[in-house]
C-alpha cells in the first residue's frame, strides 16, 4: 500500500469525484493520497505539492478559503523549494493563491499574483497554450469584480478565442468563459447580450457534466438573476429554487454560493411584497456569513478581516433595507436586525481590540515574544510611515514599508490562531447576551448607517437599485431582550452635514473671542490657570440634537444613563454638549449619564478577564495644536516627492484633522467632557 503509484490513483480517483462535484467524497481520498505521498516522499517530492494544491482546490471550491490559503501557501512553498521560481507550477501556485485572495477581498495581493502568474505562462508555455488561457480569464475575472470593465473585456475575448483554438467548442472551459462573459456583460447593463451568453453555457455545461454539477448551479443562478434585473419575477423565482436546491445538494448547506443565493432569492421575495418569507431567507444567508467569518478572523491579520467584510457588507445593507421598507413594524424582524447589528458592526475593530487585551493581560507567557514583535513591528510601521523619503530612496522606502507590513500580517495570523479573544465563534453575541450583561437601568442605543435597497429596481430600465444610506437606531434597556425599538433617523447626508456644521461651530475660529471660548493668547498664563468659559451651544447644535436625539427620546422612558454606540460620523458628535432645548439652558449630560462604546458587542468584554491591574487613568482633552505646524510641512516638502500616488504626512496626516491651510482649531467641548470625567 505504501507506494507512489496508489497515492496517485487515490488522487485521481478524488480529482474525478471532485470534478462531479462529489465533494464529500474526495475528501478522504485527497487526504489520503497527501498523507501517503508525505510518508514516502516527506517535502521533496512535486507529487506533495500536487496534493496540497489538489486539497486546496477542494477546500476552495467548498468555501473553505483559510483552510485552502493554508495548504496553497504550503505547496507554493514546496514548489519553490525543489522548482524554482521560473516554473509553470509556480505560476499555478501563484494563480491559486490570487483566487483565495480575491474571494477574501485582498484584492491588491490578488491582482499582484494574478499579473505574476500571467507574465510567467507567458514566457515559459507562450501565448498559444491553455495555461495562458486560464490566466487571462481570471485576470479578467478580476477587473470584472473590480469594476474594471474596460480591461476585462479584451482580455475576456481573447481567453475565449484562445480556448475556442485550442479545446474546440465543446469543452468545459470555453463554457466558463462565456459565463465570464455574461457577467461582465450584465455589470455593464447589456441585458440582451447576457441571456443568450449565458443559456449557451448552461446547455453546453449540462452537455459536457451533467445536470448534477456546481458549474450548472452557477450558471442557473446568474441567469435568474438576470430575469429578476429585467423585472420577470415569474421566471426568476423557480430558476434561484433550483440553483439553491443543487448547490446545496453538491457543495453543502454552508457554502457561500448558497449563502449568495438566498440573499438574491430574498430581494426578489421583497419585490413580490413576501416580507417575511425574504427574512427567514435572509436569516439563513447571514447564518452561512457568520460562521464563514469565524473562521476568517481567526486565522487572518486585520487588513484581512477588514477586506472581507467589506466583500459581504452587502448581505447587511439587503438586511436592514428590507426591514426599514416591510417589516418595521415587526418585533421579530427588530430583533434579528439588531442581532445582525451587535455581530456585524465595528467587528474588525472588536477583533483588534481583543487582540489588544490578550496581549496585555498576562495570560500568555507563551506568546510573549511574539507579542514583543508584533509591538515592535507596528512601531516600525508607524515610523516608517510618517518619515516620507527623499527623492532618490523612494523605491528602497517602498519595499521596507512592504516587507514590514507583510511580517506584520503574517504574525497576526499566527496570533489569531492561538488566542481564544478573536474566536468569534466561542462568543455568542445577540441582543439577549448583551440586554442582561447591561447594568439596572441602562439603556444601549445601538447607531448604525446603511446602504438602502430599492428591491423593485429593474435594473434593465436603468434603475438604480441602491437609494442614498440612512441612519437607524435601535434601543435595548438592561435586562429585557425582548423590548426592542428601532428607529429611522434620515438619510445620512442630511444629518452628516448637520455634524460637519456643528464640528465647525464649536471648534475655536474668528467668530469666537479667545477669553470667551477659555483660549489663551500668547505669552500669558498657563493652561492650568485658565477658567472653564460658559458653553454657549450654536445653532447648529440644536438642529443636530433634534434630528439625532430627539426621535429616540420618547422611547427611553424614565432611564438615565445611556450607552451610545455611534456609527459612521455620528462617531464624531460629542453627544453630552447638544442642548436639549433652543434655550441651550441645559445639555445632554445635565440629564443623562452617557457613556461611549464602538458596538454594544463591546460590553461583552468585561467576561474576559485579566491578571493585570489597570494603570490611573490618563484625560486628555482640549489639546492646543499650535505645534509650529508650518515648519513640519516645510520640511516635509522639502524632502518628499510630489508623487501623485503616495500621501504625504501633509496630505494624510494633518488633513484627517482640519483644514491644514487654516491650522488645527481647539474644541471647547472637549475640555468640558475631560473634567466632568
Amino acid at each position: 500500500e505504501d507506494h507512489p503509484d496508489v497515492a496517485l490513483s487515490l488522487n485521481n480517483l478524488a480529482y474525478l469525484y471532485h470534478d462531479q462535484g462529489r465533494y464529500e467524497e474526495a475528501e478522504p481520498l485527497y487526504k489520503q493520497a497527501l498523507v501517503l505521498r508525505q510518508r514516502l516522499f516527506r517535502n521533496e517530492h512535486p507529487d506533495v505539492a500536487n496534493s496540497l494544491d489538489s486539497l486546496a482546490g477542494l477546500y476552495y471550491d467548498q468555501g473553505r478559503y483559510s483552510d485552502a490559503e493554508l495548504l496553497y501557501g504550503q505547496a507554493l512553498v514546496v514548489r519553490r523549494h525543489l522548482l524554482g521560481d521560473e516554473h509553470p507550477a509556480m505560476a499555478t501556485s501563484l494563480n491559486n493563491l490570487a483566487g483565495v485572495y480575491h474571494e477574501l477581498g485582498r484584492y491588491r495581493k490578488a491582482e499582484s499574483l494574478l499579473k505574476q502568474a500571467l507574465v510567467l505562462r507567458r514566457r515559459l508555455l507562450g501565448d498559444e497554450h491553455p495555461d495562458v488561457a486560464n490566466s487571462l480569464n481570471n485576470l479578467a475575472e478580476f477587473y470584472r469584480n473590480r469594476g474594471r470593465y474596460s480591461e476585462a473585456e479584451p482580455l475576456l475575448e481573447q481567453a475565449l478565442n484562445l480556448r475556442r483554438r485550442l479545446l474546440g467548442d465543446e469543452h468545459p472551459s470555453v463554457a466558463n468563459t462565456l459565463n465570464s462573459l455574461a457577467s461582465l456583460y450584465y455589470a455593464q447593463g447589456r441585458y440582451s447580450e447576457v441571456e443568450s451568453l449565458l443559456k449557451q453555457a448552461l446547455s453546453l455545461t449540462r452537455h459536457l457534466l451533467g445536470d448534477e454539477h456546481p458549474d450548472v448551479a452557477n450558471t442557473l443562478n446568474s441567469l435568474a438573476s438576470l430575469y429578476y434585473a429585467q423585472g420577470c419575477y415569474s421566471k426568476a423565482e423557480p430558476i434561484y429554487e433550483e440553483a439553491i436546491a443543487l448547490t446545496k445538494c453538491l457543495l453543502g448547506k454552508q457554502h457561500p454560493n448558497v449563502a449568495t443565493s438566498l440573499s438574491n432569492l430574498a430581494g426578489l421575495l421583497a419585490a413580490t411584497n413576501r416580507p417575511t418569507e425574504a427574512l427567514a431567507h435572509l436569516l439563513q444567508s447571514t447564518k452561512i456569513y457568520d460562521r464563514i467569518i469565524s473562521q476568517v478572523f481567526a486565522t487572518s491579520s486585520e487588513n484581512d478581516r477588514l477586506a472581507y467584510l467589506q466583500k459581504i457588507r452587502g448581505n447587511f445593507d439587503i438586511f436592514l433595507s428590507l426591514l426599514l421598507k416591510h417589516l418595521s413594524h415587526s418585533t421579530e424582524a427588530v430583533q434579528a436586525a439588531l442581532d445582525l447589528v451587535l455581530k456585524r458592526k465595528a467587528l474588525t475593530a472588536a477583533a483588534l481590540a481583543a487582540q489588544n487585551q490578550a496581549i496585555y493581560s498576562g495570560r500568555y507567557p507563551h506568546l510573549s515574544d511574539q507579542f514583543q514583535q508584533l509591538r515592535s513591528l507596528s512601531d516600525q510601521i508607524v515610523h516608517l510611515t510618517f518619515s516620507p523619503p527623499k527623492p532618490n530612496e523612494l523605491t528602497t522606502y517602498q519595499k521596507r514599508l512592504a516587507q514590514l507590513e507583510a511580517q506584520y500580517n503574517a504574525l497576526q495570523k499566527r496570533l489569531a490562531s492561538q488566542l481564544p479573544e478573536i474566536q468569534l465563534q466561542e462568543q455568542p453575541v445577540d441582543r439577549c447576551a448583551v440586554a442582561l450583561e447591561l447594568s439596572e437601568g441602562v439603556t444601549l442605543v445601538e447607531f448604525v448607517s446603511f446602504r438602502v435597497r430599492d428591491f423593485n429596481a429593474v435594473l434593465a430600465c436603468g434603475e438604480s437599485q441602491w437609494q442614498p444610506s440612512r441612519y437607524l437606531a435601535f434601543i435595548l434597556p438592561a435586562g429585557q431582550p425582548d423590548n426592542v425599538q428601532m428607529i429611522d433617523l434620515g438619510e445620512t447626508e442630511h444629518i452628516d452635514r448637520l455634524i460637519q456644521a456643528f464640528r465647525k461651530s464649536v471648534s475655536l475660529g474668528d467668530n469666537y473671542a479667545p477669553d470667551q471660548m477659555g483660549m489663551r493668547k500668547k505669552k500669558t498664563a498657563p493652561a492650568s490657570n485658565r477658567k472653564t468659559p460658559k458653553y454657549q451651544p450654536p445653532p447648529e447644535a440644536i438642529e443636530l440634537y433634534q434630528a439625532i436625539f430627539n426621535p429616540i427620546r420618547p422611547y427611553l422612558g424614565a432611564v438615565k444613563q445611556l450607552l451610545l454606540a455611534a456609527d459612521g460620523n455620528l462617531s464624531l458628535v460629542p453627544f453630552k454638549i447638544l442642548p436639549t432645548d433652543e434655550t441651550g439652558e441645559r445639555l445632554l449630560m445635565d440629564e443623562y449619564n452617557i457613556s461611549y462604546l464602538s458596538a454594544g458587542r463591546d460590553i461583552l468584554r468585561s467576561k474576559i478577564q485579566t491578571s493585570r491591574l489597570a494603570s490611573q487613568a490618563l484625560i486628555i482633552a482640549d489639546p492646543d495644536f499650535d505645534l509650529k505646524e508650518v515648519e513640519i510641512t516645510e520640511d516635509i516638502q522639502q524632502s518628499s516627492p510630489k508623487n501623485p500616488q503616495q500621501l504625504t504626512l501633509e496630505e494624510d496626516f494633518l488633513s484627517t484633522l482640519g483644514n491644514k491651510e487654516e491650522g488645527f482649531s481647539r474644541v471647547i467641548g472637549t475640555r468640558l467632557l475631560g473634567e466632568s470625567v
